[in-house]
This record gives structure tokens, sequence and C-alpha cells, in this order.
């Protein structure tokens, strides 16, 4: 029994890295060939690191733009997808192809927590753009379904094109995301079915902001702040929030004891925000900086002398 099972565990484990070869023969063929071809500078210009500048911003776009059409719905079944395809990718933790070629640096998605699987920006435009050709196709507006059902193929490719992802992974995304809205949709007529209450979508709405709130602050906790396009590295707001919490109190300022509630007339110690402790640390940089400066100057005299 247990030659049986790690035969079919070595067969399986063959497969698998078959598999990945044959991926990493593809997105080098892939990129060869729009590297060659007339689109590249359509790819090049529709692929960053940085979400301004991607062509995963164009879903968000079309989705903030959609969302004042299709109402709390189409709210729903984008932002229920957007948690579920996070935590799944988070629990999976696949890799990408650069763990297996060090020579495929990705352009894109280079977040240590950014796994191969499923693919956020190629499932989540197939939730968004899906969403829409259900509604353009309710609506009789067929000539739309084939350009969104284009974008929404060329997102995958970009993620392929700039190593970010394996062939696979996309394919896969592609499918995830399908089933993604399609139970989304029938999950919102069961709510639908139950006469959800508007002061509930408030109620949700508020739960979904404080999560998306949270999964920022973990990002800027945990990576490069610079990629949200504030260009403020991690180590300065460190530093500058260690700065806030160790700062001791002006001279001269008296301590505020349990007996001041009582005592009205006496002195309080003023009170400083975070900006004024934001002001104090600048400030102290920029005079340390001159001192660098006036002591560069009289090094440069002394050798002229």
């Amino acid at each position: 029994m247990a030659t049986a099972s790690r035969s079919e565990y070595s067969s399986f484990r063959q497969r698998w890295e078959n598999l990945v070869e044959w991926d990493l023969d593809m997105i080098w063929i892939f990129h060869r060939y729009i590297s060659e071809s007339r689109f590249c500078w359509i790819f090049e210009k529709l692929t960053s690191n940085s979400p301004l500048a991607d062509v995963s911003l164009l879903t968000w776009v079309a989705f903030i733009v959609a969302l004042s059409e299709f109402g709390f719905p189409y709210l729903w079944i984008c932002s229920g997808n957007l948690i579920v395809a996070q935590v799944l990718r988070f629990m999976l933790g696949c890799e990408r192809p650069f763990n297996y070629d060090r020579q495929l640096r990705p352009t894109t998605d280079r977040h240590e927590f950014s796994y191969g699987f499923p693919s956020l920006e190629t499932h989540m435009a197939v939730v968004v753009f899906g969403f829409i050709c259900v509604k353009c196709w309710t609506w009789m507006w067929w000539p739309l379904v084939p350009l969104f059902v284009a974008f929404t193929v060329f997102v995958g490719m970009t993620r392929v094109y700039s190593y970010a992802r394996f062939v696979h992974q996309v394919a896969l995304s592609w499918v995830t995301g399908g089933l993604g809205l399609g139970l989304g949709i029938l999950a919102w007529a069961q709510l639908a079915a139950w006469k959800f209450r508007y002061q509930n979508h408030i109620y949700w709405l508020a739960v979904v902001g404080a999560a998306f709130g949270v999964v920022v602050g973990l990002w800027i906790e945990n990576g490069d702040t610079s990629r949200f396009g504030l260009g403020v590295p991690r180590s300065e707001y460190v530093r500058v929030l260690s700065n806030i919490v160790s700062t001791p109190p002006p001279p001269g300022a008296v301590p505020i004891d349990s007996s001041a509630s009582t005592q009205p007339h006496r002195r309080r110690r003023p009170k400083m925000d975070s900006f004024h402790h934001l002001q104090k640390t600048l400030q102290k940089r920029s005079d340390e900086q001159d001192q660098i400066r006036q002591r560069l100057r009289s090094s440069l005299r002394n050798m002229h002398r």
C-alpha cells in the first residue's frame, strides 16, 4: 500500500514538473513573440508594478462607472469575489514563475504576498466585465460583449507577458472568475428573495470598508508604500511614527496629574498633535543636513588652505 502511494506521488510530481517546464517554455515563447510584434508598445505601456499605471486600473474604473448603473447587487458580487479570491490566494500560496527560473524577473505584482493563483487581476476582470456582459446581453447590446471579453483575455495575457503568472494560473483564474460570478449572481438572487433591506446594505458596506482599510494598512506595514503612488518608503513611515511616539514633552510643560480636574486654574500642558511632531521631525532633519553642509564647507576650506 505504501509502495503504491509512493509511486502515485512520484508520478504526480513528474507530471507537475513537466507542466512547469512546458509553462516556462510558453512564457519565454509568448514574451519573445510579443516583443517582436507591433503590439509590443501596448503591453509595455499597460503593464506596471504601480497600480496607477497598470491595465488593472481600467478594471476598477469600469467597476466604479458600472456601479452607478447596477447598484448594490454589482457591489456585493464584486466585493465578495475580491475578498474570497484574496483569502484563497493567501491560503494556497502558489509559487510564481521566478521561483523556478530566476531569469524571469516580474515587472508586475512584485509584492511578496502576491501569490500565483488565483491571479487577482484576471479573476476580477472576469467578474467585473462578466457582469457587464450579462447585462449587455439582456439589454441586447451584443456588439459590446466581444469587446469586454477581449479585454478580459488581454488582462490575463499581460500577467504572462510580465513574467508574473504561469499560463495555467491565468487559465484557472478565468475559470474561478466565471464560477465566482455565477455563484455571486445566485447568492444575490437568494438575498433578493429574502427581501434584503436597505439598512442592511449600509451595515455591510461599513464592514467592507473597514476590511479594505485593514488590508491597505497591512500592505503599508508589510511592504513598500511607494507602490501606492505615495512615493514614501515604509522605513520613513516607521521612523516618523517612532519619533511621534517617543518624543518627550517640551521643556517647561507641567505634567497633568489626577488632581488637574479639581484645579481648573492650574497650568495645563498644551496638546501636541501628530502634525506638530511631524513638523518637529522634519525641522530636526533639516538642521542635521545644514550641519553636514557646514562641516563639508569647513573641510573644503581647510583643504584649500
